[in-house]
């Protein structure tokens, strides 16, 4: 359990990004929001929304009542139904914004909560983190798991997103289907949030109503697939997307609009990043145990940080905390130059 002195968030800049993106796309109503901490992200971005909140921790639920006095927050376990005893209106968004694992508390949410026929949900997930540093993880169902082969701990943690939670995800929603899919990482933090959809087409090109929809930009048309396997490709090279669409003539968003249509090309858009990762990794290797000894610092230095790390100390501040005087730096001498780099550290 977090405390209430802990920072709660870490880069809140592109958590907010990645909720306002998606939120474009939200419904009419009300927010659920188990892990609320101090509120902070529900006042940057669901200020004007029903609010029914809950946290584990007494401290921040009274300054999060304080900060919104007219919505439902109450000291609850966020892993399990925190509001079996209310009769809640539709909601359309939920965000579980824990610490580590969110999963629990999505199980518990889907099984009881009133759902809007769309709905955008938010996800903080750290077990990325767990099955690098220890093996021991939770996973999707629950269970607690433990890998020891270091291989098969690789495996989980490059393909964690793409080959276990996005198709988990998708599975436990139905009858609701994937409308747009957004994810970043954090050194080993996965932030992600999904937008779904309950009876939005009908599977024959036609909208709920009946009424022949219109073909989008990222249909077959300007991302048929030639350009989808060329993408892909130049992905595979190390290309970033934002170049490899402007190579094909298409927009930067267009093949990631498709992913976020159809699954198989999102995770395809995974694994040939990771393709293009795993070759660097393999040429940083290779040089490594060549004997090119900065290859072997970064390497143990990523690697295994527990038992390397770079420990030169560098000089960021001047005397008594202040600003370095830089003006004075010639008429220091050569040793003094080097100390004050970290090139030449005391043994």
């Amino acid at each position: 359990m977090a405390t209430a002195d802990q920072k709660q968030h870490v880069d809140l800049h592109r958590k907010l990004m990645l909720r306002r993106a998606l939120l474009e796309q939200a419904a009419e109503g009300a927010v659920y929001l188990p892990f609320c901490g101090d509120g902070d992200i529900a006042a940057e971005v669901y200020p004007d929304r029903d609010l029914f909140a809950a946290d584990i921790d007494p401290q921040r639920i009274a300054t999060v009542s304080a900060r919104f006095p007219k919505s439902t927050i109450r000291a609850a376990d966020c892993d399990s139904w925190p509001f079996q005893d209310l009769t809640l209106p539709p909601l359309a968004v939920a965000d579980f914004g824990a610490y580590s694992y969110p999963y629990h508390a999505f199980r518990a949410f889907w099984e009881h909560a009133p759902k809007a026929r769309r709905l955008v949900l938010f996800f903080t997930d750290g077990q990325r983190q767990a099955i690098k540093r220890t093996g021991h993880f939770t996973d999707l169902a629950g269970k607690k798991q433990h890998l020891t082969d270091l291989s098969e701990k690789r495996a989980r943690f490059n393909a964690y997103w793409s080959v276990w939670v996005k198709p988990w995800f998708e599975e436990a929603i139905k009858p609701y289907r994937v409308v747009a899919l957004q994810h970043y990482l954090r050194k080993d933090m996965l932030y992600w949030g999904a937008v779904i959809e309950r009876n939005g087409r009908n599977g024959n090109g036609r909208g709920a109503n009946g009424a022949r929809t219109k073909r989008t930009a990222t249909g077959e048309g300007r991302f048929g697939p030639a350009k989808r396997k060329a993408f892909l490709e130049a992905l595979r090279n190390g290309i970033g997307r934002g170049e490899a669409a402007r190579s094909l003539g298409i927009g930067r968003n267009t093949p990631i609009r498709y992913g976020g249509r159809h699954a198989d090309f999102a995770v395809a858009i995974e694994e040939a990043e990771m393709a293009a990762n795993e070759k660097v990794e393999n040429a940083l290797f290779q040089a490594a145990v060549s004997g090119n000894v900065t290859a072997c610092q970064v390497w143990l230095y990523n690697r295994v940080p527990e038992r390397w790390q770079d420990k030169r100390q560098f000089q960021h501040t001047g005397a008594g905390g202040g600003p370095i005087d830089y003006r004075n730096l010639g008429q220091l001498s050569d040793d003094e130059l080097k100390r004050l780099a970290g090139g030449d550290q005391p043994r």
